[in-house]
């Protein structure tokens, strides 16, 4: 980690990351940095994101599209502590090798809706406090999560609006789901 709490903005467009496999901590307590561009960003071979943008408290706004890692397997707390996040892409999210997601949300308290749809979690066994303290989280796309063997989900919601919609497959959930998913906390 680098000491990088008075950093506002960063112009990365011409890092080179093609052979780089970790992320980690990229960004990690970058408080005041409120934007980051990420076009030209290749990610192919990253295989950990795990706090890449914790603590990221200014991000309002992350366009993460051009993130493609096939090998990608670790991506907890990614976004962990980033308050101030209202919008989030994550179309091209390339997941079906990754293992956790442990708080890979975890107090993005800004957020107010989710697409996850292109999320593949066949290998995924850690999903503690993935949304959890997503206070105005109101409607996730969980439509392509599939539940492995064995998948930890405590307090995965904890926190989170009682009326929150969920998106699985062709169905609309409310609430029930919640109440499923909270009696295995």
């Amino acid at each position: 980690r680098f000491n990088c709490q008075l950093l506002t903005s960063i112009d990365i467009s011409n890092f080179n990351t093609l052979g780089v496999t970790s992320m980690k901590n990229m960004f990690y307590g970058c408080k005041l940095l409120t934007n980051l561009d990420f076009r030209n960003f290749n990610t192919q071979k990253v295989a950990i994101f795990e706090s890449m943008f914790e603590g990221c408290k200014s991000l309002e706004e992350l366009d993460l599209s051009s993130f493609g890692a096939n090998t990608a397997n670790n991506m907890a707390k990614m976004f962990s502590g980033c308050s101030a996040l209202t919008s989030l892409v994550l179309s091209n999210f390339v997941t079906s090798q990754v293992t956790t997601m442990e708080k890979m949300f975890y107090n993005c308290e800004s957020l107010s809706s989710l697409d996850l749809s292109t999320f593949n979690t066949e290998l995924v066994t850690n999903m503690i406090s993935m949304f959890e303290k997503c206070l105005h989280l109101k409607y996730i796309n969980l439509n392509s999560f599939s539940e492995s063997d064995p998948l930890d989900i405590t307090n995965m919601l904890k926190g989170t609006p009682n009326n929150i919609i969920y998106c699985i497959g062709d169905e609309i959930l409310t609430p029930l789901i919640k109440l499923q998913l909270h009696e295995k906390e």
